[in-house]
């Protein structure tokens, strides 16, 4: 049942009491500091109230951005250990969100997250449709208490990447490297406290900037004599561009140049 409630309030009411979900305490014993930590949470439940305590224990916010990454618990993400082995069960329930980018376009996707919930929008994105770029879009970044990561993945490999510290994250679909087919945006919301709304938009229209790599390579030799001894020298010099299309310039423009140069030279002079 853990897994499919994320959508629920990480603390919640029964009765008369107020109960943190089971499972980010287990989070918490393999990943959150342990049994010191969730002692000390239990100890400070009394005199501070569950929420606040939560919220004051060490590394709060990085540990529930982490423990909703691990409450994918499906592939690529199965990180609960347990003996003889934790169960397969991944996110059901509304916080599951299946979604699609299959057509060239621009889009808003809202986004409401109870206090302490996480969301979990798994985005199938469409091969051979036409699209040649993605761009996701974000109203903040570096947030600490709603954090964002992303599972995703390209060429059939899935990676995860932290996607708080950046408000936009684009994906140039036409080259082989970056041919995504699938992200799983996960949102959390660590605040105990308040809801979160927001909302980031999703542009599939246009393409990446063309750009070119390419090396120039310049070698050159001098030799000269002069009465009574000669000189040689040989050098090399590199640079390694990428240049790519500027709209306000209307012309290629370098974007990255690394330069490198080397030489050397000998000589003799003859002693009477």
């Amino acid at each position: 049942m853990f897994f499919q409630t994320r959508e629920m309030p990480l603390v919640f009411r029964y009765s008369v009491k107020e109960y943190a979900d089971y499972l980010f305490f287990y989070y918490l014993l393999q990943n959150g500091g342990g049994e010191e930590v969730v002692a000390q949470i239990l100890k400070d439940t009394v005199p501070k109230g569950t929420k606040r305590a939560i919220m004051e224990s060490p590394n709060y916010e990085e540990n529930h951005a982490e423990y909703s990454v691990w409450n994918w618990n499906a592939d690529p993400i199965q990180r609960y250990k347990d003996d003889p082995g934790f169960p397969a069960i991944g996110i059901t329930g509304t916080a599951l969100k299946p979604d699609k980018i299959d057509i060239p376009g621009t889009r808003q996707v809202s986004l409401w997250l109870s206090a302490g919930a996480a969301e979990y929008r798994f985005f199938e994105v469409a091969q051979d449709t036409g699209i040649k770029r993605i761009v996701f879009s974000f109203p903040d970044k570096d947030n600490k208490k709603q954090q964002r990561r992303a599972l995703v993945k390209i060429n059939g490999v899935w990676t995860e990447e932290f996607w708080n510290s950046v408000k936009e994250k684009t994906f140039c679909a036409d080259r082989p490297g970056d041919k995504v087919q699938a992200v799983i945006l996960i949102y959390s919301n660590s605040d105990l406290e308040a809801d979160y709304i927001s909302s980031y938009s999703i542009d599939s229209e246009g393409e990446c900037p063309f750009e070119v790599t390419g090396r120039t390579t310049q070698t050159w030799t001098l030799s000269t004599n002069l009465p009574g001894s000669t000189y040689s020298e040989t050098g090399t010099f590199i640079s390694d561009d990428e240049i790519e299309y500027s709209e306000d310039e209307g012309a290629y423009v370098i974007k990255k140049r690394t330069m490198s140069c080397h030489e050397s030279g000998s000589g003799h002079t003859d002693m009477e």
